[in-house]
């Protein structure tokens, strides 16, 4: 590095980001230190920069220090941006921070003009390195300038349910498949535009590199090249768990020996465009994930097995208001979680207060735990939404850490599991004393639990552990629910049919 990096320890951390305070270093000595990236930048390479703030080789802002005398007047603050402005450029940063550390001006790149509040009161904020909110804060200036802007806007929340209809339509039309399998699909191509907004997934694995790839002359060209490039990066960022499960596992565009289905690759192109031409995914509302759930499964022919998995957000939200706050050291449990509604929608209020990152490890205050099973092999694939819908609850943590998705991959896995070893699912792994509280709305089937009763019956260990004759597979779980708490404190909220209330009276 050059001999002013060498001698002083000049890298510093705002939040996820490095940050150089680099004085005398040019350019040209960035670059060839591998602080940015090994390109051309013409005549600015003999230039230098004050500070300069990093993630990876991408440059998030350069910062121009000046003395308070340099910059008491209107025009020594001009003369400071405009000599900023062909770096920032050539850089590639949108943002140019001045400051004398007593006023700070923010400078928009891309339009020569001072940020402003969303009210157009240009921005004061003081810019310190050491301020913990930092980073947060670039983030919503980051998102909302441009060309045409320089206001910081309120997040705009968006609801891509009309988009996931019209996905359904394409993916439907093409493949027959039903409403669940579609629906699987969509998450998966979801996960990809989703991860590539949150600058998770880049450069060749991006969405857009891939929309860029169009071959006329090859309709399957960019398909081949998601399934054998992109998919499996996805996999690397985000490991399976021991279930054997991920954050995606569409079936339609992609067979089991993880290859591109030939003959998709028009239909493919098309459901890209229109994830394109919707926009960015940053910011979902978390209603989006329910009424998503809730549109494909109405159009399903096997609507009678909705009771095994399904529940209004609304219910969802009632029962946890019941439960009351989530607090420090707490461990959750739904044991029929389907796509996980009941502990993320009970936890998303607190995420950073309960999940907090400290040198590059997740510490985990609070434990939620999901269980999950399929009655057939499609079926099964719920616990990859729930664990889709939990890296949708965190993106904020993980958009600001995003080197961690290994971390937070074991998260997901660690919470919301498959139950595949036995017919009898979550029933099998007989827990005792353990949950404090346990929200769930678990399966109310009477078709089948002679079969799983059964297997009880042959099993001495299972049959010492459900010694009610219960009716149905509800009465198991609710025995399973009573001995899951944890003794004199332990608390359980359950969605449960009339009919397990009615008790006949029979007269002497």
């Amino acid at each position: 590095m050059s001999e002013e990096l060498l001698q002083r320890n000049l890298k510093e951390k705002i939040g996820t980001w490095d940050f150089y305070n680099i004085g005398s270093t040019t350019i040209n000595q960035l670059k060839k230190w591998g602080i940015i990236r090994s390109i051309d930048y013409g005549d600015i390479e003999r230039k230098k920069v004050d500070a300069i703030i990093m993630e990876n080789k991408k440059v998030i802002a350069i910062i121009e220090y000046k003395s308070p005398r340099n910059f008491n007047t209107k025009n020594k603050k001009n003369q400071a941006i405009q000599q900023e402005f062909e770096v920032a450029k050539k850089l590639g940063t949108k943002l140019i921070i001045a400051t004398d550390k007593q006023e700070t001006l923010w400078i928009n790149v891309e339009t020569g003009n001072s940020v402003k509040y969303g009210n157009g009161e240009e921005l004061k904020r003081p810019f310190g390195e050491k301020d913990p909110n930092l980073q947060k804060f670039i983030n919503e200036i980051l998102a909302s300038i441009n060309k045409k802007n320089d206001r910081i806007l309120p997040k705009k929340i968006i609801d891509p349910t009309d988009l996931a209809k019209r996905v359904w339509q394409d993916i439907w039309i093409a493949s027959g498949k039903s409403p669940e399998i579609c629906l699987y699909t969509f998450v998966e191509l979801f996960i990809f535009k989703y991860l590539s907004d949150l600058e998770i997934l880049t450069g060749d694995y991006s969405f857009r590199a891939l929309l860029s790839k169009d071959k006329d002359n090859d309709k399957d060209y960019m398909l081949t090249h998601y399934a054998k490039i992109i998919r499996p990066e996805i996999k690397e960022l985000f490991p399976e768990g021991s279930d054997g499960t991920t954050i995606i596992n569409g079936t339609i565009f992609v067979n089991k020996k993880q290859k591109a289905v030939v003959g998709y690759g028009s239909v493919f192109k098309k459901v890209l465009e229109r994830f394109e031409g919707y926009g960015r995914l940053e910011n979902i509302d978390y209603d989006f994930k329910s009424k998503l759930f809730e549109s494909f499964l109405k159009e399903s022919i096997s609507r009678k097995r909705w009771g095994q998995y399904f529940t209004p957000l609304k219910v969802v939200r009632a029962v946890n208001k019941m439960a009351g706050e989530p607090k420090e050291g707490m461990k959750i449990c739904d044991p029929a979680c389907g796509v996980g509604k009941f502990p993320l929608e009970f936890i998303k209020d607190k995420l950073d207060e309960l999940f907090e990152i400290k040198n590059d490890k997740i510490i985990q205050k609070i434990e939620i735990v999901g269980f999950d099973k399929g009655f057939d092999e499609e079926e099964q694939k719920t616990i990859i939404l729930a664990k889709a819908n939990m890296l949708i609850y965190f993106c904020e943590l993980i958009k600001n850490h995003a080197k961690l998705t290994k971390e937070f991959a074991e998260l997901f896995n660690k919470s919301f599991t498959l139950k595949i070893n036995s017919i009898l699912g979550t029933l099998s792994d007989l827990k005792q004393d353990e949950y404090d509280l346990i929200l769930t709305n678990p399966p109310y089937v009477m078709s089948g639990s002679s079969n799983l009763k059964k297997e009880i019956d042959e099993n001495p260990k299972l049959k010492n552990y459900y010694k009610t004759n219960a009716m149905g597979l509800e009465g198991l779980f609710m025995e399973w629910i009573i001995k899951a708490l944890k003794p004199g404190t332990g608390k359980a909220f359950i969605v449960v049919p009339d009919g397990i209330l009615i008790v006949k009276m029979i007269k002497n």
